[in-house]
């Protein structure tokens, strides 16, 4: 959807070169846990920040059936209240940031 919507908007030469460079600076594993551990904190404002792609999609009448499945799932991980269970902190790494998520709130 990303590259679809970047072609449909024409910025494209924008859109991967950032992507790249995010991806690139970092080893697989580092870029992992930093997204599992900043999406178990920043959940609800990545899930809210997505209504604005969805409705962008739509108006521009492309699928946006990736976009609405990452809201859904942000959604559902903000429920843990990893930020508010950890004061704030982010989890010390991705088993945690899992850890946290999957477990019921005590």
């Amino acid at each position: 959807e990303m590259l679809q919507a970047a072609e449909h908007f024409g910025v494209e030469n924008q859109v991967i070169p950032s992507l790249a460079e995010t991806f690139d600076s970092k080893t697989f594993i580092e870029t992992m846990g930093r997204l599992a551990t900043g999406t178990a904190i920043h959940a609800a404002r990545r899930g809210a920040e997505l209504t604005g792609s969805l409705k962008m999609l739509e108006d521009a009448n492309l699928d946006a059936s990736m976009t609405r499945a990452a809201y859904q799932k942000h959604m559902l991980i903000a429920q843990a209240n990893v930020r508010e269970r950890l004061g704030g902190k982010a989890p010390k790494d991705w088993r945690e940031a899992i850890r946290l998520i999957s477990e019921p709130e005590k």
